[in-house]
């Protein structure tokens, strides 16, 4: 009887062996290393085209901000005369090409400007303020003539003289003089007619730099993922692997089975161990794509760049003065730097504008709290940090939006924040005003109280301000995550 107890008990243990062995770990390893392939090509090629387009629309409304500023200093009456080439020697014409000789000057990367009309379906140069000469040493005049023809107009430049809408080039052109783009604004006259266009070229060399930095970067990531999920294969296989052989093997006795016992006690600690790690490295990735987010809003938008990195660091302080914990000022932390992740869906015409919105502008501008809810809704790690982008917008009177809470309605964490934005957006320059001074901006929000802003937060934020008055001139430096 011991006999065959024996037998059968060494047949099923070489069976189950050679089953551990020759299929599950295998299975388990290539999977998790899979998974772990696959998610951090994801995440870096989705932060690379995120990173990508912010900056390609950046580059492109600076292009028509500018053409657009340089169409108001071109007097469009005058710009009709000019109609052959020995008025370049006129006073007239050195009057009408040196305002736009000072742009040209004033900016170290603008390389040309000029002006051009549309005679014929072919576009002919006017005004180009470029001395006449070969500066660049290859066999052409730099400066381009009065009724010059201008070869090969990009469809932004003839789009703009058909249409007199403000536009941009589509993509980089390389020249003899490097790689440009282009941005184009109508000339009009004194009857709203369109009677040219001013043409910027900017230097695309930094972007295109940039580019093939960031490109460099996302293959940098994908080696650091295809090795981890490697090492991970690697670690998965050969855990498993002896963890079942040793399991097998522990079966011929008790003292073997106590000995299994405590084993697998210190693989769980040792797994509870890499979980956490993983968990932080995870951590990690999640506040890292948060930044790029933030970072790409601010590329879009110039006007506000620094604003994350203050109003993040100023929440928290907030969040530490009514005692907090760690995990409510991490929420904190997500919540202030996606506040207006939601104007990534505002149209560049409203949110670049550069003066006051229309009622039916602000229409559109008051949707980025439900753009937010929309973009950020999915992904669960951020919906605890939902509040303060979809309602600190919400005011204690009941009169904001987009859902016209009122009181204890407005969670802790949005009534919070609505100290801090307001703050932050009148201590900073605007195009259409000049920051506010420390102490009117308090009186400012102290005189809100009870209609805009919480009453029984009022005094807590206006001490924090002034603990960290002296603090606050570095926070532009500070990291946007942690």
């Amino acid at each position: 009887m011991d006999k065959f107890l024996s037998t059968t008990y060494k047949l099923r243990r070489r069976r189950f062996k050679q089953r551990v062995t020759s299929v599950a770990p295998y299975k388990a390893a290539l999977l998790a290393g899979f998974v772990l392939l696959v998610a951090s090509c994801v995440s870096s090629l989705a932060l690379y085209y995120s990173s990508l387009s912010a900056a390609y629309d950046g580059m492109r409304a600076e292009l028509r901000h500018t053409a657009a500023m340089a169409a108001t200093v071109v007097d469009a009456d005058r710009h009709k005369d000019f109609i052959l080439p020995a008025q370049e020697s006129t006073p007239e014409y050195r009057r009408a090409i040196a305002p736009l000789q000072a742009m040209l000057i004033a900016s170290s990367d603008m390389k040309f400007i000029y002006t051009c009309v549309l005679r014929n379906n072919k576009v002919f140069f006017v005004l180009d303020p470029t001395p006449a000469g070969d500066a660049d040493g290859d066999g052409v005049d730099d400066k381009s003539h009065i009724m010059e023809e201008y070869p090969e107009a990009p469809p932004p430049m003839l789009r703009a003289l058909r249409t007199g809408i403000v536009g941009a080039d589509t993509k980089v052109y390389p020249d003899r003089w490097g790689s440009f783009m282009s941005g184009y604004a109508p000339i009009r006259d004194s009857h709203g007619h369109c009677v040219g266009i001013v043409g910027v070229d900017m230097n695309a060399t930094q972007y295109t730099d940039n580019l093939s930095h960031l490109r460099r970067a996302v293959w940098a990531g994908l080696g650091v993922a295809l090795l981890m999920s490697l090492a991970v294969t690697i670690c998965v296989y050969t855990y498993q692997r002896n963890a079942l052989i040793a399991g097998a093997e522990r079966l011929a006795s008790a003292e073997a089975l106590r000995k299994a016992h405590e084993e697998l006690r210190q693989t769980n600690n040792e797994l509870e161990e890499r979980v956490s790690l993983r968990t932080a490295e995870l951590l990690v990735a999640y506040n890292a794509t948060i930044e790029g987010w933030s970072r790409a809003l601010e590329m879009r938008d110039h006007e506000t760049e620094g604003h994350c990195r203050r109003v993040t660091e100023l929440t928290l302080r907030m969040g530490q003065a009514l005692g907090m914990g760690e995990d409510q000022l991490n929420t904190l932390r997500h919540g202030a730097l996606l506040h207006d992740i939601g104007k990534m869906g505002i149209p560049d015409e409203i949110l670049l504008k550069p003066g006051a919105l229309t009622e039916a502008e602000w229409v559109v501008m008051r949707l980025h709290p439900e753009y937010a809810v929309q973009m950020l809704q999915p992904i669960e790690f951020l919906e605890p940090a939902l509040d303060i982008p979809r309602y600190h917008h919400e005011k204690w009177d009941g009169t904001g939006y987009p859902r016209g809470l009122s009181g204890e309605e407005i969670p802790l964490a949005a009534r919070l924040f609505a100290f801090v934005d307001v703050w932050d957006a009148l201590r900073s320059d605007r195009p259409y005003r000049r920051a506010w001074a420390h102490d009117r901006v308090c009186a400012h929000i102290r005189g809100l109280a009870g209609t805009h802003f919480d009453p029984t937060l009022t005094e807590i934020f206006l001490r924090v301000v002034e603990e960290t008055q002296d603090e606050s001139e570095g926070w532009d430096d500070l990291p946007l995550a942690a």
